[in-house]
């Protein structure tokens, strides 16, 4: 009678604790879904933001384009930063998430729709603009490598504008983009006007740059290293 009373009591426990842990999971779940719908919406709003200042930028003077080269770094930037919100959410929802999927499609969208606009502007003013188009998928065994590449990338060069472009995506402005590149598999990138399949060392990115920009970074990793060496020595 008393083995009954022990296993009832432990069965009771087990229960309890169950109970709590699918509460604080289902809460957790719930408190993530809402932070996932708020940065949604905060890439949502972005997205209009910059698209307006693009829209602005598309109808300034050339001198107005070619001098303000500030604000171009800003503007790299946003995009910058609506990747990394993007990225985490992929990081923390499942791939077929309605809510993840619609962002990934408008944000892919803007960013095409930003390259043909630079491309257009570098055409009406002369002003070559540093881009890189990057092809990315879910099953591919060096894009996570290649992003973690680019992401130091576009630290060390501000000047250089990354898109990173979902090849999954179904969409017809995506398809289209695949199919003028030729983009057979991930990773690929188009640099120059010329496709790069496969994996890419960040040496062999910043040997296809500009020399200005090879030589300013040269000179500041050198700077970084004489530095450090100081330190080392004190």
């Amino acid at each position: 009678m008393f083995t009954w009373k022990r296993y009832i009591t432990v069965f009771i426990i087990t229960l309890v604790l169950f109970l709590e842990a699918f509460y604080l999971s289902g809460k957790l779940a719930n408190k993530k879904i809402d932070q996932i719908r708020e940065i949604q919406e905060k890439i949502s709003l972005d997205i209009l933001s910059t698209e307006t200042r693009y829209a602005l930028l598309g109808a300034s003077s050339c001198d107005h384009i070619v001098a303000n080269q500030d604000f171009e770094e800003e503007l790299n930037g946003e995009l910058n930063d609506l990747a990394r919100r993007v990225k985490f959410m992929e990081s923390q929802v499942s791939l077929t998430n309605p809510d993840l999927i619609q962002v990934k499609e408008q944000y892919n969208l803007f960013q095409i729709k930003d390259y043909l606009l630079r491309e257009e502007l570098n055409k009406r003013c002369g002003e070559k603009i540093i881009s890189i188009l990057y092809f990315h998928e879910a099953d591919c065994k060096d894009c996570k490598k290649e992003s973690v590449v680019l992401d130091e990338l576009a630290y060390n060069f501000p000047e250089v504008r990354i898109y990173w472009l979902d090849k999954d995506l179904k969409t017809p402005a995506m398809e289209t983009l695949v199919s003028i590149f030729n983009i057979k598999s991930a990773p690929a990138l188009i640099m120059n006007d010329k496709r790069y399949d496969g994996f890419q060392e960040l040496d062999t990115l910043i040997g296809l740059l500009p020399k200005d920009l090879k030589k300013r970074y040269e000179e500041s990793q050198k700077s970084e290293t004489t530095t450090d060496d100081e330190l080392n020595t004190n």
